[in-house]
């Protein structure tokens, strides 16, 4: 972890040691307070505040010179998730934080926030969904089941064998549940006609649900893929972000057009759709891309400095003074511009160009802009 531009990524903390009377943090509490707070009232739910002292505490005493770990005015920007603890208004971790260094940017995990935009579903997709959970669960938790519809496969030269559980823990459990669903459906429809044959009704009249369901979420974790990461910088993030936004209104239009060339799987049952189906699908798909503009806001109204994206590019004049001079120094350094050169040689986007640069140069020489754009990472998931 680099002493001069510091980045702090959230998502939980455990065994940290308590501050000490000495703590700087004018709300973190030694443990024998939180004892007599919690005696004299008893009915107040202490554990988010006491969580985010101990967050701060452990970031205080880091920031100890015998550590050299963090210093604390260096910290540029925090990832969290959206529990009380981190986000609190009074007692929550960022709250905490910014009274320390006002300047710090503190963002809601971009992968967590995208993972709650997935589960925007209206009443019949989410019923045809649990159809498919249920008709799933029905073969997988039983191992005779499991075993003779691993026969049926076989014998119906399937190119899987097997189910997929659906983990709502996992982000990228829906799409590849489903999608091995939607490639064993015929089998599935003929396991369940001996096993369970009101289950075999439900799912054969969700096919179509479920076959937009598992397109859908293959292109939801598509983007969940390029959020991961440690390169993944909020840049990028914003970039997917409006990708995704746009992306959303061409398939709405697409669909209700009967036009089905993004999504495969609901090609295949395209004769059997009807007016009111494709109906659920572009409102459902309206839905999701309002929630999204709502949940993204700050990040797709960021406002990134040319200078920062395309630094040889960018007109000086136009830029702010602290980084004007060292500006016209890049700009007139041959070596530098070979340096750009070389990375838009291995088919980097521009952005990507810019963030790179930005990282090949001395900490030194960074505005707090171009580190924070550059370098910080907006999502709490970062191995």
């Amino acid at each position: 972890m680099d002493n001069a531009s510091t980045k702090v990524n959230v998502s939980c903390a455990s065994n940290v040691p308590l501050a000490s009377s000495s703590s700087p943090f004018p709300e973190v509490w030694t443990e024998e307070m939180w004892r007599r707070k919690q005696e004299a009232y008893p009915r107040i739910d202490w554990k988010a505040g006491k969580l985010s002292c101990k967050v701060c505490s452990f970031i205080y005493q880091s920031s100890k010179p015998k550590d050299k770990s963090i210093p604390i005015n260096n910290i540029l920007a925090c990832a969290t998730d959206g529990a009380p603890s981190m986000v609190g208004r009074y007692r929550g971790f960022t709250t905490l934080l910014k009274e320390q260094v006002p300047h710090v940017l503190t963002v809601h995990c971009v992968l967590h926030r995208h993972n709650l935009v997935a589960k925007s579903k209206s009443p019949p997709l989410h019923e045809s969904l649990n159809v498919a959970v249920k008709a799933i669960n029905k073969i997988k938790a039983h191992a005779l089941n499991n075993r003779l519809f691993r026969q049926l496969c076989q014998e119906n030269d399937e190119t899987f064998e097997r189910l997929l559980l659906h983990t709502d823990v996992r982000w990228l459990s829906k799409g590849n549940c489903l999608a091995r669903f939607c490639e064993l459906f015929d089998s599935i429809v003929e396991f369940l006609e001996e096993v369970d044959a009101a289950l075999k009704e439900q799912v054969s009249s969700s096919r179509c649900d479920i076959m937009y369901l598992a397109d859908f979420f293959g292109k939801m974790n598509e983007v969940t893929l390029k959020l991961q990461g440690k390169g993944v910088t909020l840049i990028q993030s914003k970039a997917v972000i409006h990708s995704l936004t746009s992306r959303l209104d061409l398939y709405r239009q697409s669909i209700g057009r009967r036009q089905f060339a993004h999504f495969p799987l609901l090609t295949k049952v395209s004769e059997a759709l009807t007016d009111e189906r494709l109906l659920i699908y572009t409102d459902h798909l309206r839905m999701v891309n309002a929630d999204l503009k709502i949940r993204f806001r700050d990040l797709l109204d960021l406002d990134v400095p040319t200078w920062v994206v395309q630094p040889f590019q960018a007109d000086v004049a136009e830029c702010e003074p602290a980084i004007q001079e060292h500006l016209i120094d890049i700009q007139s350094d041959d070596e530098a511009t070979f340096g750009s050169n070389t990375l838009s040689v291995t088919r980097l986007s521009g952005r990507k160009r810019g963030c790179f640069f930005w990282l090949s140069q001395p900490h030194t020489s960074w505005s707090r802009d171009s580190a924070r754009s550059s370098t910080c990472s907006p999502s709490t998931a970062i191995a």
